[in-house]
């Protein structure tokens, strides 16, 4: 690169506007030489990104998957393959067992008997005091 001496410049002048503006443009080509050279540099194995129609099939004869191709170079944005929306839906089971009486019915945890000290395993029962009402065995 040459250098190129400038007269001392008076600051504040008309002269120091325009030298000021001389270096700023050549900062510019410089700056877009720079990334010519840069880009130029580019590896080509994303060529299949920048290609106007890239391959559909593998050397398989398989349909290219989004998988398939190099990943992208940094900052360059990939089309995906449009994916429909799956249809989710949400199964509400209604409770194994309510009371006939009284339409209600609670989950009791398993536990420990005070009266007996023996074990028992959870149980359905209704929500009410003194119903004798039990779900079938």
């Amino acid at each position: 690169m040459n250098t190129v001496d400038y007269p001392d410049v008076a600051v504040g002048t008309d002269r120091t506007a325009n030298a000021l503006e001389r270096i700023a443009t050549a900062l510019e080509r410089q700056a877009v030489v720079e990334e010519q050279k840069f880009l130029a540099q580019m590896p080509s194995e994303h060529a299949a990104f920048n290609a106007a129609n890239p391959p559909t099939t593998n050397a398989a004869g398989r349909e290219l998957q989004p998988w398939d191709l190099p990943p992208s170079p940094a900052g360059v944005a990939v089309a995906q393959p449009y994916q429909a929306p799956v249809a989710t839906t949400t199964i509400h089971t209604p409770a194994p067992w309510q009371c006939p009486v009284h339409h209600t019915v609670k989950v009791v945890p398993a536990g420990i008997s005070k009266r007996t000290g023996a074990s028992y395993d959870a149980f359905l029962s209704c929500t009410e005091r003194d119903c004798q009402q039990k779900p079938p065995r």
